[in-house]
């Protein structure tokens, strides 16, 4: 269920959902920052905000636990994410391992809640 209260002048606030069959649990990271950690398969993470001041505005999905240095599984340029008063939830999809142009391949998207 959504809480769809907002304050206009407020940091935007996210939450995050694993749809990653083949990935037990994924942490998310924007930037350096680890934001959402070991969010399992099918559950999504709590409420979170994010450090809008930050100069490189890139999001990551990695596997539960492995730290920044582990292997990126998704990525997105959150460039577009990052307005003041606005909800967000993203949905981390795909199969870990798959590349190039497969349609099953990982990738982590935002839809505009309110």
């Amino acid at each position: 269920k959504e809480n769809l209260t907002i304050d206009p002048v407020a940091l935007p606030k996210f939450k995050v959902v694993n749809l990653m069959p083949n990935v037990a649990a994924i942490d998310l990271y924007f930037d350096p920052t680890l934001l959402a950690s070991n969010i399992a398969y099918l559950a999504s993470s709590p409420e979170f905000s994010i450090d809008t001041s930050q100069t490189n505005k890139m999001w990551t999905v990695r596997a539960a636990g492995t730290g920044t240095t582990g292997a990126t599984i998704a990525t997105y340029d959150g460039a577009n994410t990052v307005n003041t008063g606005r909800k967000y939830t993203g949905f981390a999809m795909g199969y870990s391992g798959l590349t190039g142009t497969d349609p099953r391949r990982p990738f982590i998207s935002f839809f505009y809640t309110k």
